[in-house]
């Protein structure tokens, strides 16, 4: 079962039903260039049979067809399967943004806390297809970490079908996420020569490092006691015998919060130099350690 309140931590979240049929017809109206590439129209019956339509062997209590709203503005719509096309496996069989919200990140962050929530509760994979020729969903979806699998053919339309795997989050002492990090090169989450040199570029662009390091000192597999650290945070923990600072009965100290804060010294700068795709990694890396390890902390 699936928690459609837990997808978002900034936006409420509720089950769409026939009477928000208008709203969501004028979301979609709004969208002219999806509808470029579907045999799907904007359309009120078109919509009410999409709050109802299930995949094959998949009964109604495991769809979920909700809205992201601030206020009473609808900001998103989302069409959720749990348990498709394996019972491991979620499906998103529709996902539109509120015209006034596209360009600013929020469909890729909203996309992102509920990768996030289906991690969490278990899921090794998210499926979803997209219009074939359609740049615009086929950008997005692609720099939300989704890569195209097969092709089928619906009703004469071609559809990509792309997944993202999920594999489980690697949060190290300090709280980064090592499995997002463009460093990290351990299994399996390898990386090209070409990757590793796009990232030694953007260590530099971003002033992580005042020269362009080679694809050796840039790569890393992991924290060590003995790799130099400002915060000494791998060595504190081992000495405490505790995994990560969360764990530690004097978090959050001061030497952690030295962390934090110098972490977050960099963000601005990311946020001008990055693509939107860069400072999305870069973010889930590093600016949300402290949000990884008072969750853990909080767990515990």
């Amino acid at each position: 079962m699936i928690d459609i309140t837990r997808l978002s931590s900034r936006y409420k979240i509720r089950t769409l039903t026939d009477s928000d049929v208008d709203v969501i017809l004028d979301l979609c109206q709004h969208n002219t260039l999806f509808y470029e590439y579907t045999e799907a129209r904007p359309a009120i019956e078109e919509i009410r049979n999409d709050m109802r339509i299930t995949p094959p062997g998949i009964t109604l209590s495991d769809k979920y067809f909700f809205g992201f709203f601030e206020g009473q503005e609808l900001v998103a719509v989302m069409d959720l399967i749990d348990g498709y096309p394996k019972p491991e496996s979620a499906y998103i069989g529709f996902f539109m943004m509120n015209q006034e919200y596209q360009g600013k990140q929020i469909g890729s962050a909203i996309v992102g806390e509920t990768v996030d929530y289906l991690r969490k509760i278990g899921k090794t994979a998210i499926r979803l297809a997209i219009d074939k020729g359609n740049p615009q969903s086929t950008h997005f979806w692609k720099k939300n970490g989704f890569k195209v699998i097969s092709e089928v053919d619906v009703n004469g339309w071609t559809k990509l079908v792309a997944e993202k795997p999920l594999q489980k989050r690697i949060i190290a002492a300090c709280g980064n996420d090592c499995s997002a990090c463009l460093r990290y090169v351990a299994y399996p989450f390898e990386k090209s020569e070409e990757e590793l040199q796009h990232t030694a570029d953007l260590w530099m662009r971003i002033g992580y490092r005042d020269h362009v390091a080679a694809i050796h000192e840039i790569s890393c597999s992991g924290c060590k006691p003995e790799n130099w650290c400002r915060y000494r945070v791998v060595r504190c923990c081992g000495e405490r015998a505790v995994k990560t600072c969360a764990e530690c009965v004097e978090y959050p100290c001061k030497n952690i919060k030295e962390c934090f804060e110098v972490t977050m010294a960099f963000e601005p700068k990311c946020r001008e130099v990055c693509t939107e795709n860069e400072y999305e990694r870069l973010k889930k890396a590093f600016f949300e350690k402290e949000k990884n390890l008072s969750e853990i902390h909080g767990d515990l």
